[in-house]
């Protein structure tokens, strides 16, 4: 996944030879796209699969059960709204683009 955003961030970088606040706005989203995602991916995943694993490890009446479902819960929450964050950025692209292309 990280590949594809970067190539498409490369690719919008060579392809593209005017100048102007529409391209820079989408190259600074694609940007921020993959470093969203890149910190998803490296940082927030596993520590959900950490979670998740040691949550399954206990049984619910252990008194730090809950406390782990806490911070899983959190984690998987911030996954979430970062994924949302992802494609709606995405979207605003395609938006963008086409505005910026229409004849």
């Amino acid at each position: 996944m990280y590949v594809v955003r970067l190539l498409s961030l490369l690719l919008s970088l060579i392809g593209y030879t005017t100048s102007g606040v529409a391209y820079a706005l989408r190259i600074a989203l694609l940007f921020i796209m993959l470093g969203l995602s890149v910190y998803a991916g490296t940082i927030i995943t596993p520590n959900a699969h950490e979670l998740r694993m040691e949550l399954r490890s206990l049984s619910r009446d252990v008194p730090g059960y809950n406390l782990v479902q806490r911070n899983f819960r959190s984690l998987h929450k911030r996954s979430a709204i970062i994924n949302s964050v992802i494609f709606l950025l995405g979207f605003v692209i395609v938006i963008l683009t086409a505005y910026t292309y229409r004849d």
